[in-house]
């Protein structure tokens, strides 16, 4: 591919990674405007319809910066600083972030209000996750091996034995000279057919390689009589019978090569399957209908690779299924399902990209399917921290590992300020369709100059074709609803508009706001019981499973063979497979469905705090029945949500149902490790092109015959991702601790002083910045980074458990301030 096409090709949504939230001069003028408030802040939506005139709130005419009633395209170069630190530093100072009260996340489990600053996502080496699969296994790219099929050849037998088949049922009819012509003229074009399969193949991905040639076969006498014929005329006169039995004949044995007609009492064959014969065979012979492998991938979203992927392969972006999604800032590796897709074809994918590999490929009878995970394991680098704070964080690292944290949805969730996911979601829930698409169609404060100025034309001039003309491709849902409109008559029909976005991009905002509600409930339970002790009221998962909850979280790692209900994929069939009834809070995901009790007073002995579960609000959960249960009534009836009307939403998607989940939830396999180090934009990891670099080298060696001992890579450095690393680098040899080989006792010890002398400390890292290209100027002061390695269970947010370790925001938005700062 070319790098610049790597680069540009975007086709999917925004991506909710790290970024800058810069304030807008933009002052909300509208006609017409309706204000609604959100949750302490108010902003502004279009009623009106059609073109129309500026004013401002106040109903008084507005102009342009030109004076003009006339909404003109900005220059791209206006505003813009060419000299890209200025740039950054001017972005600094304007940064908008959400907070994170605004989505009510307000509480925390530590009584201790002191507040440490640390910086993390600063490098993209500093956030590292791992999913880990029902079976607990910690999921790596350390294989390219492609699997060997014998697709090909066992396509030939397979075809050889339908043609003996063919020319022993018609060859009474028909007679052996017309038989043999018949069958010599299908098996020259089966074997066409075969090689331009394969050919173009090869070109969807857009590569030939010397070891990918197809080896040609000599052309045969019967190819040189019927190349260029496409079809074959039986010239002797059949009966109706015997017309009959050719007809049944290769629908039965042939379907996918021809297909027959009888004109005028002659039979003729064309090349090509009959529609029954194309959707039967479809060319695909491999038992497994699934090839199911890993990604490894940095700076870039789960989205855009399935997106990039379905384009270099020509498929379907939904023939590609994943257990859930991952963060784009940090270096991320997950498990991939895609529908009749040949390893080979992955493999090659390899070689055209530069910011994912993919590996470990094997075939399946089932696709992956939406949490198919137990959790995620995390190597989060926790950089600028002052040494003073370093006996704080390990005493919170204990409570954390002991008592867990609040299970807070995090602010990837909401989407970007000031609109929000959630607020969207609450005009989905009472289908007041314009108000949706022009929250979705808001400037926002990270917009470049190229969409803003297409959400302006729209804002400014209701003109959907002319705003759509520059809104960039990656913005799915802002194209799909424009591309709608542009094609609507003068009534425009935004109901119709916004469902043209994709159903997950839908759904996204209607499940922000249970997590927006459920955040709310979760505080105030906090708030008001405490963190310690299950209450009268409370809502547990209830006993009587196989497992007992008492157990904690801890055997998670025990997998799960819980499946959870997904919608069947239009491209394949498969059905839903039913959950237990019996739950355990060890096998919970968000989308379970679990049976759960009310705490009394005889069973509350049963339960501990890790037991208590919160509902998402919806149709089909039960509430706790304490004071809790207010905040779910008072939430929905100041945002004017009737639940009863949502049973008769004319969307079945947006007749939310619910489901619970776990107040408070512990990590497991907690590991930390004090690092030393100088330059703030060093990685203290290593960057995803020498992992990818790594896992090459190791597979061509292995192929090779060649692998030494220094090149095998133990179970400890699969889960750091030091493979092949040099041995003279402790910096990053220091965290090679397996899950198996962590000591309980051990993980609140930091193995490094950071700002005390040590011979050890002080030795190793000298060694590696000797070994770095230095820098002219003063000695740069040694700091301090805390390396924090844990697995939560799947849909816990890392961030959640940082912010109670911490006590600070946990924002993109705040996160850019500290580490803009640092690098100015």
């Amino acid at each position: 591919m070319d790098p610049a096409r790597e680069r540009n090709f975007n086709p999917r949504g925004r991506s909710r990674g790290r970024g800058s939230f810069r304030n807008s001069s933009n002052s909300n003028h509208s006609h017409n405007s309706r204000k609604f408030r959100d949750q302490g802040r108010n902003f502004s939506t279009r009623s009106s319809r059609g073109p129309r005139g500026n004013h401002d709130n106040d109903g008084n005419s507005w102009k342009d910066r030109n004076h003009s009633n006339d909404y003109r395209k900005r220059s791209r170069e206006s505003n813009r600083e060419s000299d890209p630190k200025k740039a950054k530093k001017v972005a600094t100072e304007s940064i908008k972030y959400f907070e994170e009260s605004l989505v009510g996340i307000e509480e925390y489990i530590g009584n201790s209000d002191e507040k440490t600053s640390m910086i993390f996502k600063h490098r993209f080496t500093d956030f590292v996750v791992n999913e880990v699969d029902t079976n607990g296994k910690i999921l790596f790219v350390d294989d390219l091996y492609v699997p060997p099929v014998s697709k090909r050849t066992d396509r030939s037998v397979d075809f050889n034995e339908r043609l003996q088949s063919f020319r022993d049922e018609v060859v009474s009819v028909l007679g052996d000279d017309i038989t043999k012509e018949f069958t010599d003229f299908v098996s020259v074009k089966f074997q066409e057919k075969a090689e331009k399969k394969i050919a173009r193949q090869e070109a969807e991905i857009n590569i030939a390689t010397p070891e990918d040639v197809i080896e040609q076969k000599e052309d045969s006498e019967n190819s040189n009589i019927y190349a260029g014929q496409n079809s074959f005329n039986i010239e002797k006169e059949l009966d109706k019978e015997g017309r009959s039995t050719i007809h049944k004949s290769v629908k039965a044995y042939l379907s996918d090569v021809i297909s027959g007609k009888t004109e005028n009492g002659k039979m003729v064959f064309h090349v090509g399957p009959n529609k029954d014969g194309f959707k039967r065979r479809e060319n695909w012979d491999i038992p497994e209908k699934f090839c199911h492998f890993t990604l490894m991938k940095v700076n870039r979203d789960t989205m855009f690779v399935v997106s990039d992927l379905a384009y270099l392969l020509g498929v379907s972006p939904k023939t590609i299924q994943t257990a859930g999604t991952k963060d784009k800032r940090g270096i991320t590796t997950q498990k991939m399902s895609i529908f009749k897709v040949e390893a080979s074809r992955l493999s090659k994918i390899n070689r055209m990209v530069a910011n994912y590999i993919l590996g470990n490929f094997e075939y399946k009878n089932e696709p992956l399917r939406l949490g198919d995970l137990s959790g995620n394991r995390f190597e989060i680098v926790l950089r600028k921290i002052e040494s003073r704070h370093k006996h704080r964080l390990e005493n919170q690292i204990k409570v954390i590992s002991e008592a867990g944290f609040i299970n807070y949805y995090g602010l990837q969730r909401f989407g970007s300020a000031p609109i929000g996911s959630h607020n969207i979601g609450i005009k989905i829930l009472k289908q007041e369709w314009e108000d949706v698409v022009d929250l979705i169609m808001s400037p926002l404060p990270s917009d470049s100059a190229e969409i803003l100025d297409s959400k302006n034309i729209w804002k400014f001039t209701r003109d959907a074709s002319k705003a759509l003309e520059n809104m960039p491709r990656n913005l799915v849902a802002e194209r799909a609803v424009l591309s709608s409109l542009s094609s609507s008559n003068e009534n425009l029909n935004y109901e119709n508009a916004f469902l043209k976005i994709p159903r997950n991009l839908r759904l996204m905002y209607v499940h922000a706001y249970q997590s927006y509600i459920w955040n709310k409930a979760a505080s105030e339970r906090i708030r008001k019981y405490g963190s310690s002790d299950v209450v009268l009221g409370d809502l547990v998962l209830k006993k009587g499973g196989k497992k007992s909850s008492g157990q904690g979280t801890a055997e998670l790692m025990e997998g799960s063979e819980t499946k959870t209900e997904t919608p069947a994929n239009e491209d394949f069939s498969d059905e839903n497979t039913s959950l237990p009834y019996d739950c355990d809070i060890n096998d919970f995901t968000e989308y379970s469905r679990c049976e759960v009790e009310v705490v009394n007073e005889d069973n509350i002995s049963l339960y501990s705090i890790y037991d208590i579960v919160l509902p998402t609000f919806g149709l089909d959960v039960q509430y706790p029945t304490n004071d809790v249960k207010n905040i779910y009534d008072q939430i929905l009836s100041s945002d004017g949500i009737d639940p009863s009307a949502l049973k008769l939403h004319p969307h079945k998607d947006f007749r939310l149902f619910g489901h619970y989940r776990p107040l408070i939830v512990k990590p497991i396999n907690v590991n930390h490790e004090w690092v030393e180090y100088k330059n703030d934009n060093d990685d203290i990891q290593p960057d995803f092109h020498e992992r990818k670099g790594n896992i090459i080298k190791e597979y061509r060696e292995k192929v090779n015959g060649n692998k030494t001992q220094d090149a095998s890579v133990s179970s400890k450095d699969h889960l750091l991702g030091l493979k092949n690393q040099s041995s003279n680098n402790p910096v990053l040899q220091k965290s090679t601790n397996s899950l198996n080989e962590i000591n309980p006792k051990n993980t609140t010890e930091a193995t490094e002083n950071c700002g005390t002398p040590s011979p050890e400390g002080a030795g190793t890292f000298t060694d590696t910045i000797e070994n770095a290209p230095k820098a002219k100027g003063p000695e740069e002061e040694v700091q301090c980074a805390l390396k924090l390695a844990f697995i939560l269970p799947q849909s816990t947010y890392a961030t959640m458990l940082l912010r109670e370790l911490s006590h600070e925001e946990t924002s993109s938005g705040y996160q850019s301030l500290l580490s803009n700062k640092t690098e100015n």
